[in-house]
Order: C-alpha cells, then sequence, then structure tokens
C-alpha cells in the first residue's frame, strides 16, 4: 500500500481492521505496543510530513485522524 494515496480512500481502506490486519497491510507504527494508539509517518521529508493515528477499541480501528504539515504547520486533517 503506498502512503501517497489519497488520504480518504487509505484510511477507508484500514477502517475497521484489526490490529493483526493493519500489521499486515503496513507493518508496525512509530510507537508500537499493546495500547490502543498507533502513530505513523505516512510521509516525511524536509518541507512535508503526513502523520497517521490509529484509535482502536477492543483490537478494531475505531477512528483515524490523518494530518499533513507543511514546514511544521498543520494544513490538512483527515478524520475517518
Amino acid at each position: 500500500m503506498k502512503y501517497s494515496e489519497n488520504p480518504s480512500k487509505f484510511g477507508e481502506v484500514l477502517k475497521e481492521k484489526s490490529k493483526q490486519q493493519v500489521l499486515q497491510l503496513i507493518g508496525h507504527s512509530n510507537y508500537h505496543s499493546e495500547f490502543d494508539v498507533w502513530k505513523y509517518d505516512l510521509i516525511k521529508n524536509i518541507f512535508f510530513k503526513r502523520e497517521m493515528i490509529l484509535f482502536f477499541a477492543d483490537n478494531i480501528v475505531l477512528d483515524i485522524l490523518i494530518t499533513d504539515y507543511f514546514l511544521g504547520s498543520k494544513i490538512r486533517e483527515y478524520i475517518h
């Protein structure tokens, strides 16, 4: 799965997946734990960063927050 895909489509793919399914699709998060919040840097370069946070409930993705930053400033937020 390409991280540069449309964030809305990316979020739809992950919605209601289990932790195991998420691991199979995109691997371990930046801070992977047994807790219910996982964070990923989807895109990161000198100017631009796209960050995704997955919120789990009972092992299933409950909510997804994807945020785009340009030079450290938030420019767009996608909530699924």
